[in-house]
């Protein structure tokens, strides 16, 4: 089976959202921000490494997780128009991409 990037970039994602999470509930207080960050943070950080084993669930899982995630940063950079939500916002709408042709290039190669 051919390896590609894209569980690792994941399993960053994963990291970074669940420390900024962190830092939104240490600097601010904001308690959404630590449920969301760790929650979806640590379910990303899972499905990733299923990802890495080849469990073709945990493309769809981590998908779901990253697609809640980008609308959830969408909803927060039009309310805040602030500089993070937008970052992670297209970080996350590049790993949605980079998901969808890692899952849609396993199913075409097992036609």
């Amino acid at each position: 089976m051919r390896s590609t990037a894209t569980p690792y970039i994941a399993f960053l994602y994963g990291v970074i959202v669940i420390w900024l999470g962190y830092l939104g509930w240490r600097n601010v207080g904001s308690v959404a921000s630590f449920v969301m960050g760790g929650g979806f943070g640590l379910l990303t950080l899972i499905g990733s490494l299923f990802m890495i084993q080849g469990r073709k669930w945990a493309d769809w899982a981590t998908l779901v997780c990253v697609v809640v995630l980008m609308v959830s940063f969408g909803i927060r950079f039009y309310a805040t128009h602030s500089f993070m939500p937008a970052v992670m916002g297209l970080f996350s709408a590049l790993l949605v991409v980079l998901i969808l042709i890692k899952i849609f290039r396993k199913e075409l190669t097992e036609r």
